[in-house]
């Protein structure tokens, strides 16, 4: 009976979620889509995340191109001719401070051109409110339910899996827009190799102004860590699929990545792609 049960909550749930998204949600996106779209240049689109490999790479080739950043990207050098069209925030979770999360996202407007979109989770809009970044730049909601597995990739264009990293994150976004071929700049999802330590990225450990989000701190047993990186790269293989369904190219930019969902490929040789 309590099986039952369950499975009729679980029913009422996705229920609820697909009616939210048709009825909320969908026509929302829509118009931001297009408005979004509106920016496009191109058919490629480059996904610029923070992983190592990005120190060696030459990211002022990207100027002109159609780029989206994530989180502390906007920290690189070349952050005014990477240009990018819109610029992610996973939401908000513990063990970070919350104040300090809203400081992170001040700085990061304060920083990235003024041209710039901020996209982040619907979740996220009481903080959004709270930083006041919405009052100097667009700011874009999307909604991330389990309900978008039975509703990809034929009918579920604006409603999003809930990412298990930043770039998958914006990745289903990049999808909706139209985009035919998608870039993945420092993907690399090597984290496990710091396990005990900080986590490394393209910029120094001391440039990261977040508490608790890349120290030894967020460390915790190991087979936790490793289950949360299968449900992302199962993410990933999933993404693959419903891409090769939509005719959709992604490649993988990354020269040392544990990405291998995707085709190899490098930024000098992707930026002829119109």
């Amino acid at each position: 009976m309590m099986n039952v049960l369950n499975k009729a909550k679980s029913a009422a749930r996705r229920l609820r979620g697909i009616g939210e998204y048709y009825f909320q949600q969908r026509p929302y996106m829509l118009q931001q889509i297009k408005m979004l779209q509106l920016k496009k240049t191109s058919q490629t689109a480059f996904l610029i995340a923070t992983g190592p490999s990005v120190k060696r790479q030459n990211l002022a080739l990207l100027s002109g191109q159609d780029c989206f950043t994530i989180s502390n990207a906007y920290l690189h050098g070349d952050i005014a001719d990477i240009n990018p069209l819109v610029h992610g925030f996973a939401e908000y979770h513990q063990p970070m401070d919350r104040g300090n999360y809203i400081q992170w996202l001040q700085h990061a407007s304060a920083t990235l051109p003024h041209n710039t979109s901020i996209y982040t989770t619907t979740s996220n809009k009481g903080i959004v409110a709270e930083s006041g970044i919405g009052a100097h730049r667009d700011v874009i909601f999307g909604q991330y339910d389990m309900v978008a597995r039975y509703l990809w990739p034929k009918c579920g264009e604006y409603l999003y899996l809930p990412p298990q990293s930043g770039p998958l994150l914006m990745l289903p976004m990049l999808i909706s827009m139209g985009y035919k071929r998608i870039c993945l700049v420092g993907c690399d999802h090597t984290t496990l190799r710091n396990y005990g330590g900080s986590i490394a990225n393209f910029y120094d450990v001391a440039s990261d102004m977040r508490k608790h989000a890349t120290d030894p701190s967020v460390w915790t047993n190991i087979i936790s860590h490793l289950e949360a990186d299968i449900v992302l790269f199962k993410q990933y293989e999933m993404y693959a699929r419903w891409c090769a369904y939509l005719g959709v190219k992604i490649v993988n930019l990354s020269d040392d990545s544990w990405l291998r969902a995707f085709s190899f490929s490098t930024i000098e040789a992707e930026v002829g792609h119109r």
